[in-house]
């Protein structure tokens, strides 16, 4: 374009002339316009037509102009482009590698993405965080800054426990011919709820099995650990096909087994941020100082519970406890140790290693649900800091099927997305389904090239399409 404007005002050297530019209101107009006569029009003393009408007609287009024509059209002179010489230009400027580039950032930022639980594939409605969390890894890498791209694994929760709960109490098979992700989700953890509704008594073998995770280094844990790992390769294998890699996991059985929430809580309690409820429904319950903040003020009940009187530490204090160490506010206790590629893992297993957390600047993108407890985050971090931490919640609508899916998946109307209903569309599924098509045309269109350019040209129209 800065060419193009160049060109007109070698065409009309005319004063301030790029100041009176405007997009006219209709292609029919041209692509350009400009106003300038207006203006002129008070000096000549002549109409605004007649002064446009004067300069298009001294107009002489070069051979290799950009512009292809010049019309006069009551007092405005348009000018017309020429789309196939300016779009090889445009091209050729913004397929170049620094386009765009701003001045080199410094920031060390962390990018939490995807956390979706082990215990399933990734279905669409995950994939959109991932796809939303890479984007901005990549915009934030291009603008030169220091990345960690990290997704956190709830390894310790209710949802991989039904999963254990199927292999260790109900005799399903481990072993299989499905991905093992997919086996997990679309088998295991729907059939082990279904059965819950006929023997409730189950559940309790479900609270066993998350208190022994928790505990650690015991015959539960360590089985746990080993289907975690074999959910989470297949997991990763969808997300390279997307082309998503992280550098770090962290397990939340690291966050618990680093002892992070006893070093945060011990931090909150000696800067006042928290306090001991002494009476009510809340008596021996930990609670987080909010009502004489700003942003909590309208809200019955600010305060929030960090732990129960029981000890029992909430989410939200973990969420509190892991964001501290994402800026440096807490030492870093976890080790390390090389999962695949170059990706690591949290593990009581690994070695200590530099190069994590103590982030200047944190993107968490999870869904608009969770807004009020990544607030509930942000104003902790706040006040252990005593200033404004740069800690930022990227928040999205969820993902609803449509009827007519839901209905092909035996449900009514439109739904949310369910893994314990079996109400989901794997992205595996998806991909393989673009793949197909992307072949099919592929082929049709470059029917010279061979087999291997075919099937990858394809993979990669797959995913762009899918991330789009």
């Amino acid at each position: 374009m800065l060419k193009a404007h160049e060109e007109i005002r070698k065409l009309l050297p005319l004063e301030n002339i790029v100041n009176t530019f405007e997009s006219p209101p209709d292609p029919e107009y041209g692509d350009l316009a400009t106003t300038i006569c207006f203006s002129m029009a008070k000096t000549q003393k002549k109409p605004p037509f007649k002064i446009a009408e004067e300069l298009v007609k001294g107009i002489k287009l070069p051979k290799n102009s950009l512009i292809e024509k010049v019309e006069a059209r009551g007092g405005y002179i348009n000018f017309f482009f020429n789309r196939a010489k300016l779009a090889k230009i445009v091209i050729a400027e913004t397929t170049k590698k620094a386009y765009g580039k701003p001045k080199a950032e410094s920031e060390r930022v962390i990018v939490e993405h995807t956390s979706v639980n082990p215990n399933k594939a990734l279905h669409v409605g995950h994939i959109r965080n991932s796809c939303l969390g890479d984007s901005i890894v990549k915009i934030l890498k291009f603008a030169g800054c220091k990345v960690q791209e990290i997704n956190y694994i709830d390894d310790s929760g209710s949802q991989l426990a039904d999963i254990i709960v199927g292999f260790k109490f109900l005799d399903i098979p481990l072993t299989t011919d499905m991905k093992f992700d997919q086996y997990c989700g679309n088998e295991v953890y729907v059939r082990v709820n279904k059965i819950y509704e006929t023997r409730p008594e189950l559940q309790s073998k479900r609270g066993l099995i998350i208190q022994q995770v928790e505990q650690g280094n015991n015959e539960t844990s360590k089985f746990a650990g080993r289907i975690v790992k074999k959910i989470l390769e297949a997991q990763l294998k969808t997300l390279q096909a997307m082309g998503i890699n992280f550098d770090l996991l962290v397990k939340e059985t690291s966050v618990l087994g680093s002892k992070l929430w006893e070093d945060a809580f011990r931090m909150l309690r000696k800067s006042n941020a928290v306090y001991k409820e002494r009476d009510g429904k809340n008596a021996g319950c930990w609670l987080l100082k909010l009502s004489s903040r700003p942003e909590f003020a309208n809200l019955e009940n600010a305060d929030k519970i960090l732990s129960r009187s029981d000890g029992t530490v909430l989410y939200t204090g973990k969420d509190i406890a892991y964001a501290m160490w994402k800026h440096g506010i807490l030492d870093d206790k976890f080790r390390y140790e090389l999962f695949s590629g170059r990706t690591w893992i949290t593990s009581a297993e690994g070695r200590k290693k530099s190069g994590f957390g103590a982030a200047d600047k944190t993107v968490t993108i999870v869904d608009v649900r969770q807004s009020y407890a990544q607030d509930v985050v942000a104003a902790a971090l706040d006040m252990m800091a005593g200033k404004k931490v740069d800690y930022n919640h990227y928040d999205y609508g969820v993902v609803t099927l449509s009827r007519k899916t839901s209905e092909q998946l035996g449900f009514e109307g439109e739904q949310q997305m369910s893994g314990r209903k079996g109400l989901f569309v794997n992205v595996d599924d998806v991909l393989a389904i673009l793949e197909r098509k992307a072949y099919e045309e592929t082929k049709k269109r470059n029917a010279a090239e061979d087999e291997k350019w075919l099937r990858e040209t394809s993979k990669k129209i797959a995913r762009s399409a899918l991330r789009y």
